[in-house]
C-alpha cells in the first residue's frame, strides 16, 4: 500500500488554465505582441511562469523575458483566483487520503506564492508540503523536491507516487523512482501520457482511491 502521494498542482489538482492564459495574453497584448486561444495555452504550461511567457510571446531576448515575467507575475499574483476551480472529486477524494494517514504533498513548476495562495483557498490544512518555485531553485523535471519529502517522512519510493498531468510529470517521477499516475483529464491528454510511459491513467481524480485501495 502507498504511504505518500505526491500531485502536480496546475492541470491535476485545479483548473488554472482560463487564468494563466487571461494574464499572459493581457502581457502579451500590453507589449505589442499577438494573442493566444485558450487551448493553445495547453502547450504552454507546465514548465513554470518565466518559459510560459517565453513560449507565448516567442521572445529569445534574455531581459525582455525577465522583463514580460517580471509583469506576468504581478499581473497573475492579483488575478490567479478568479477563474480558477479544482476538477470534480478532488476536494472530496483528498479529504477522504488524508482520513486514511495517506501523506500528501504538492511539487509544481508554479511560483511558490501563488502556489500557496491557490492552497490555502481550496486545500487548507491538506498538504503536508507544497513545494513550488523559487528563484535559483529546482523545478520539475528535477527530483530533488520529490526525495527530500520521501525523506523528511522516512517513506520510500515504491511507497509513493507522483500524480501530474504532462510529460515533464512522467520524468519527474520517473526521476525519482517513483510510480507516475497521469491525469488524463488535464491539459495535456492522454496521448502524451501514454508517450511518456507514464505507468497508471486516471480519467478522473475519484479512481485514486480505487487504484490504492482505500478505504
Amino acid at each position: 500500500m502507498k504511504k505518500a502521494l505526491i500531485f502536480d498542482l496546475d492541470g491535476t489538482l485545479v483548473d488554472t488554465l482560463s487564468d494563466l492564459a487571461a494574464v499572459t495574453n493581457t502581457v502579451l497584448f500590453a507589449n505589442g505582441y499577438p494573442t493566444h486561444p485558450l487551448d493553445a495555452y495547453r502547450q504552454f504550461v507546465g514548465n513554470g511562469g518565466r518559459r510560459l511567457v517565453e513560449e507565448a510571446s516567442g521572445e529569445t531576448r534574455e531581459d525582455v523575458v525577465d522583463r514580460l515575467f517580471e509583469e506576468f507575475l504581478s499581473e497573475y499574483d492579483r488575478h490567479c483566483l478568479d477563474l480558477c476551480k479544482p476538477y470534480p472529486g478532488v476536494v472530496e477524494t483528498l479529504q477522504t487520503l488524508k482520513r486514511c494517514g495517506m501523506v500528501l504533498a504538492i511539487y509544481t513548476n508554479k511560483p511558490q506564492v501563488q502556489a500557496e495562495k491557490i492552497v490555502d483557498c481550496f486545500f487548507k490544512d491538506t498538504f503536508f508540503e507544497v513545494i513550488g518555485h523559487t528563484p535559483n531553485g529546482p523545478k520539475k523535471p528535477d527530483p530533488a523536491p520529490l526525495l527530500h519529502i520521501l525523506s523528511a517522512y522516512s517513506i520510500s519510493p515504491e511507497q509513493a507516487a507522483f500524480v501530474g498531468d504532462s510529460n515533464v510529470d512522467v520524468q519527474t517521477a520517473h526521476n525519482a523512482g517513483l510510480e507516475c499516475v497521469g491525469a488524463a483529464y488535464g491539459f495535456r491528454g492522454k496521448e502524451e501520457l501514454l508517450t511518456a510511459g507514464a505507468d497508471i491513467l486516471i480519467d478522473e481524480f475519484v479512481q485514486l482511491i480505487k487504484i490504492f485501495n482505500i478505504s
